[in-house]
């Protein structure tokens, strides 16, 4: 009998030994002092919080200059320093890393108290800034429950506002008002003034903007963004953004993206024609890099079939489709990045159908936009992503409820787009 209660025995004991040496390794965070913590977002340093004097937070890991704790969807970091220690055990009972974060989200207002309950006796132990978007885990009255340094927190209604999603602006060419005698009636065809209105009221109210690489890893929880944020997209790569748009958007610190018809890509550099429809070089590529990231608009397959107006996105096979991405892939990353980095699908005329995404998904493409109006939310179909188009009937106001994704538009129809576009 004891030969069989051996084994048990030492296997039991093994168990609580690792569950021991577990519960040893994780280490807190106390700070004897407020303590801001940081975020990097859209390339700069960002103060999304501050962790009250006397709290304890378990800790993510560490680097050479910083602690990184549980923040968002994602983590936050604070600097080393002699206000700030590593101990074994926590002064706070309100871990919490099993209750998830559910898919909405909010933007706060103002400093935002994070309370350790909802009872009488509630104690702040952490504030999140202004203008930061965070994931709630539940509604309860008056009270949102959050996730903050992977302890369970709450902060008031009243301290927020319903997050409408990511605006991602869509354009496609712009003229000066005095030399536009070809495309007056083009509804895609926008003011060089109106975008420089635009984006003036972008830089003014300290609006960041982001490249689609930050817009993918905030869908996927991988990274926190503020409330005022937006992504910046250009369809086709006509010269039109490059003469216009490009000096608009250095000069307020803005980036956007170009999503290029590549079998459109000029070898060499052409005088700009307002009368004619041009487009992005190879030299104009490299010269608008610090400004654009360029992406996909199909190698050449922004046609239709002349006799039945089909997009070739719906008419061609799946192979024909695949083929068509990739060669487009391999001429962009040639002048930029690479095309491991061609991961942004624009459809044009915003048609696709399951055989498109199929297509996409097989060469690497990881997200795709359509011309529906809307923003985009975390939960969206990463290729089914929504825009918020601008054209010349769209006022400031417009604009304005754009950011906000407060605007409704009716969706364009199945051929409902400009043809030269």
């Amino acid at each position: 009998m004891r030969k069989r209660l051996l084994p048990f025995i030492l296997f039991a004991s093994l168990f609580i030994l690792a569950d021991k040496v577990h519960g040893a390794s994780t280490q807190y965070i106390k700070v004897y002092t407020d303590t801001p913590i940081y975020d990097f977002i859209a390339d700069d340093r960002v103060r999304v919080g501050t962790l009250l004097s006397g709290q304890t937070f378990p800790l993510l890991h560490e680097d050479e200059n910083y602690y990184y704790i549980q923040f968002g969807n994602d983590q936050a970091f604070l600097e080393k320093n002699h206000k700030v220690e590593l101990i074994n055990q926590a002064v706070h009972d309100n871990d919490d890393t099993a209750r998830k974060n559910s898919q909405s989200t909010v933007i706060t207002t103002r400093q935002t108290v994070v309370y350790n309950s909802i009872s009488s006796n509630q104690k702040g132990f952490a504030i999140i800034n202004t203008n930061i978007r965070y994931p709630i885990v539940s509604v309860n009255g008056n009270w949102l429950e959050i996730n903050f340094g992977n302890r369970r927190g709450y902060i008031h209604k009243k301290n927020v506002i319903d997050d409408y999603g990511v605006p991602v602006l869509m354009y496609h060419h712009m003229l000066r008002d005095e030399e536009n005698k070809m495309f007056k009636n083009n509804s895609m065809v926008i003011s060089v003034n109106a975008f420089e209105e635009q984006m003036q009221y972008l830089h003014k109210q300290k609006y960041r903007t982001i490249h689609l690489q930050e817009l993918e890893d905030y869908l996927n929880k991988r990274a926190n963004l503020v409330g005022k944020i937006a992504v910046i997209t250009f369809d086709d790569g006509l010269l039109s953004s490059t003469k216009y748009a490009y000096p608009i958007l250095k000069k307020y610190k803005l980036k956007a993206t170009q999503f290029l018809i590549v079998s459109r890509i000029r070898l060499s550099e052409t005088p700009f024609d307002p009368d004619s429809l041009q487009y992005f070089s190879a030299i104009t590529m490299k010269n608008t890099s610090d400004v654009f990231d360029f992406q996909h608009h199909t190698y050449n397959m922004h046609l239709r079939n002349r006799e039945t107006n089909v997009p070739f996105l719906i008419e061609k096979s799946f192979e024909e489709i695949q083929a068509d991405f990739m060669q487009g892939q391999q001429v962009i990353g040639k002048h930029h990045k690479g095309a491991e980095n061609v991961k942004y699908l624009a459809y044009p005329w915003g048609q696709y159908d399951e055989k498109t995404i199929q297509a996409a998904k097989s060469v690497g493409i990881t997200m795709a936009f359509t011309t529906e109006t809307g923003n985009v939310k975390i939960g969206d179909d990463p290729f089914l992503l929504k825009r918020q188009g601008i054209g010349p009937r769209h006022s400031m106001d417009d604009f304005i409820k754009k950011l906000n994704g407060t605007y409704t538009e009716q969706s364009p129809s199945k051929n409902g787009a400009d043809p030269l576009f």
